[in-house]
């Protein structure tokens, strides 16, 4: 049997060793694009007790569609396509969108650095340790440098307009929104426990008049093998209320603190975590499209809690409730619940 099987690979050398080159050169265009994702659905209830009262219960649901291709050795691609359903139960409008939130080069081992790097394009930016302040979901179009090797460094130049996506009406009846901004992150692991974060962004050319002149501290302490305490505060010192006073200007605090206990792991089945947190986020001190927050911090002073619990490999469940919440303006009662499933592809 050895004998016929090496005579016909003698036979066929030529033939075999072109199939191995058409097939390699195959692998290498084909394995530079990698496609991931992730898709969620969910329900929300949210009440304000105001004059009058909103109310407000809809489902919703996001996908994303992630895609990682290597140019050469140091560039890489990374581009995200969103699609969103965040209406009333039965109807559609503003809450339907489909849009590129990624699509950015990063080109690394800059100025023949390997701890440089450089991205180029729509990328997402996060900020400090909780990501309250600002963990978008794409859309600053823009440049950022990343340095360092343990202080890490995120330096850049963008515009985070598209983040809020605001309308002429929204922006008359005094939403904010963020312009182009400098800004800077820093993340720095002071012991194998503690992690410390600081962050400055300064905004440019905002004809709308509520500026950003932002500066945060922030962290986490991992208390043991299970419990882990993260803090941000942030201060926006150019903050003024009224456009027709823009000398006037007031400090627009905020502030978040989390406890959380263990967390679900995606790939573990029955791996679970829990979470209770305070927060308090001042008009002015922050853009409400921009958090990361699954929480109503939309000029919100109060309390939440939280639990998570892998159902199955790659599907994971979220549930939130908010209480003790109050509008730090009008002293109106808030009250916000949400449940999600997370399916990560």
């Amino acid at each position: 049997q050895n004998v016929i099987i090496n005579k016909l690979s003698a036979e066929f050398s030529s033939e075999l060793n072109n199939l191995g080159v058409r097939v390699g050169a195959l692998e290498k265009k084909v394995g530079t694009i990698k496609m991931t994702g992730d898709a969620r659905v969910g329900y929300a209830h949210y009440q304000k007790d105001s004059t009058p009262q909103e109310k407000d219960n809809h489902f919703y649901q996001r996908l994303r569609l992630d895609m990682n291709a290597d140019i050469n050795e140091n560039t890489s691609f990374f581009g995200r396509v969103t699609v969103l359903n965040d209406n009333k139960m039965g109807t559609a409008g503003d809450g339907d969108r489909l849009f590129i939130s990624d699509a950015a080069f990063t080109t690394k081992n800059i100025f023949n650095s390997e701890k440089t790097s450089v991205t180029v394009g729509r990328f997402t930016q996060a900020f400090l340790a909780t990501g309250y302040w600002a963990d978008t979901p794409g859309l600053v179009d823009g440049i950022k440098f990343d340095v360092g090797n343990k202080l890490k460094a995120t330096i850049g130049y963008g515009s985070f307009k598209a983040v809020t996506n605001l309308s002429a009406a929204d922006l008359a009846a005094g939403e904010i929104q963020l312009d182009k901004a400098y800004f800077a992150n820093f993340e720095y692991p002071m012991t194998d426990k503690i992690t410390l974060n600081a962050l400055y962004l300064k905004e440019v050319n905002n004809n709308i008049g509520n500026r950003f002149n932002v500066w945060g501290v922030g962290g986490s302490i991992d208390l043991n093998k299970d419990f882990k305490l993260t803090a941000d505060y942030t201060e926006n010192k150019d903050y003024f209320a009224d456009v027709a006073t823009p000398n006037i200007k007031t400090k627009a605090k905020a502030y978040a603190a989390r406890l959380s206990y263990k967390g679900a792991e995606q790939e573990e089945k029955g791996s679970w975590g829990a979470y209770i947190e305070n927060f308090r986020f001042n008009k002015g001190s922050f853009v409400p499209e921009m958090t990361g927050a699954e929480i109503n911090i939309d000029v919100i002073k109060g309390w939440s809690v939280g639990f998570n619990y892998t159902l199955a490999k790659n599907v994971v469940m979220e549930a939130m409730h908010q209480f003790n919440s109050k509008d730090v303006v009008t002293g109106d009662k808030v009250k916000f619940s949400r449940v999600q499933v997370n399916y990560l592809f």
